[in-house]
């Protein structure tokens, strides 16, 4: 694959692949795996749209095209993230989008939708034996209830996807971080969003050994 990948590299100029090129490659691949009666739709991410943009307005006009030449082609559905927003960024590089322009539909990413998002990608208990030995071992511990001055709850709470964690634990490690960076002081930016929680839940797995653990040992 990395193989081919190269080859595919070497053999494009980057100046001269335009969208309408882009689009010829899609359609390329979805008549390829559409073969007899099987049916494939595409799902394209683009992550980072915002670093990629920066403050380019070249780099803006060539996104906006590259979308809306898919939108003309095969119309794939694309999923795009990044840390701002479509029609804030297309406004301060190009002028302000139409009301019922594509870049309004955008779901702004809360805080504590990270939880979810951690949750889902290195907590999840895929395994039904798994999650059926950990809800037992979650059963049968002692009272985890947190007594505190003020209520800490979590985001969609599941205390058997959180294992090894508390149910509230990530909310307390996103609130904790949260102070911390801004050192106390209110604002109206969450800090955290997407980041530093997905970061350090993962750390501790790559780098500090938790996936090998068996379950009950954490």
């Amino acid at each position: 694959v990395k193989s081919s990948i190269e080859t595919a590299e070497e053999d494009v100029e980057p100046e001269a692949f335009d969208p309408e090129d882009l689009v010829a490659r899609v359609e390329t691949a979805i008549d390829a795996l559409n073969g007899g009666r099987k049916q494939t739709e595409l799902l394209l991410g683009l992550d980072e749209v915002a670093l990629f943009v920066g403050d380019s307005r070249h780099r803006y006009r060539e996104f906006e095209e590259t979308m809306e030449a898919l939108q003309r082609g095969p119309n794939p559905v694309v999923v795009t993230t990044g840390q701002y927003s479509l029609p804030d960024t297309r406004e301060s590089l190009i002028g302000e989008p139409p009301e019922d322009h594509w870049t309004h539909q955008q779901v702004p990413l809360e805080g504590a939708d990270t939880e979810i998002i951690v949750r889902k990608r290195w907590l999840q208990k895929s395994d039904p034996e798994g999650r059926e030995r950990v809800e037992s071992m979650v059963a049968s511990m002692p009272d985890l209830s947190l007594h505190s001055y003020s209520s800490v709850t979590s985001a969609d709470p599941d205390p058997i996807e959180s294992y090894p964690f508390r149910e509230y634990d990530l909310s307390l490690l996103r609130t904790v971080m949260q102070e911390l960076i801004t050192q106390g002081r209110s604002t109206d930016r969450d800090y955290i969003q997407g980041r530093a929680l997905l970061v350090l839940v993962r750390s501790l797995f790559t780098k500090f050994g938790w996936a090998s653990k068996e379950a009950g040992s954490l």
